[in-house]
Parts: C-alpha cells; structure tokens; sequence
C-alpha cells in the first residue's frame, strides 16, 4: 500500500511538470515564439527548474506569470491554460496581444491583468 501511495504522489508531482510546461510551451508558440522569453521552448523544458522569464514557482508548480511591457504579439494560445492548476496571477498587460479569452481559466487564479482589464476572481 505505501508504495503506491509513494508512486502515486510521484507522479502527481511529475504530472504538475509536465502539465505546466505544456501549457506554457503553448503560451510560448501562440505569441510566437518571442526572443525576449528567455528560457522558454516550444517543447517540453521545466519552467521551474530553468528560470523561466517572468515564472514564479513554487516547488514545481508554477504559481504566478508576469510579463508585462514586453512587446509580446500573438494569441494565449489558450486552450491549455487551465492545466497551469496552481496559478494565482497572471500579467500579460501592456503586450499586443491579441485573440479569443481562453474558454478556461486556471482553476486557483485570482487576477488576470490584460490589455486594459483587470478581472478579480473569487472576491
């Protein structure tokens, strides 16, 4: 019994890595690929472990993205967005971004800032 409780809170951990780094690798591609991210990819890479730009982690999970001001373009390429599940703050404002909201938010996210939005949730 112990061993499948360890495996299990093994994988939860690997699937927290590999969840958020596929829905920035996402993020990343929608807005094209910008030079200014360092350390992002378009495939897999750990954003918690690799000093992701503007990524705030905790442990594994990443807890906060800001990227405000810095001439992003491109879409959220939002349809992964709500795998980032320990996500409390996301601040894309002052970019030229552009494209549909995501249909799904993260699930812990408390402010989204944007092109002249800021949306509160859960207050």
């Amino acid at each position: 019994m112990v061993k499948f409780v360890l495996i299990g809170l093994w994988f939860n951990g690997l699937c927290f890595l590999i969840c958020a780094a596929s829905a920035l690798n996402t993020l990343f591609s929608g807005m094209h690929s910008p030079a200014q991210l360092t350390q992002w990819t378009a495939a897999a890479g750990d954003p918690c472990g690799q000093n992701w730009r503007g990524v705030t982690c905790s442990g594994s999970r990443v807890t906060q993205i800001k990227l405000s001001g810095l001439e992003l373009s491109g879409t959220l390429g939002g349809y992964m967005l709500d795998k980032l599940t320990s996500l409390t703050e996301l601040d894309l404002s002052s970019n030229n971004l552009g494209g549909d909201l995501p249909y799904q938010f993260p699930p812990n996210l408390q402010r989204l800032y944007g092109p002249s939005i800021l949306l509160c949730f859960g207050f």
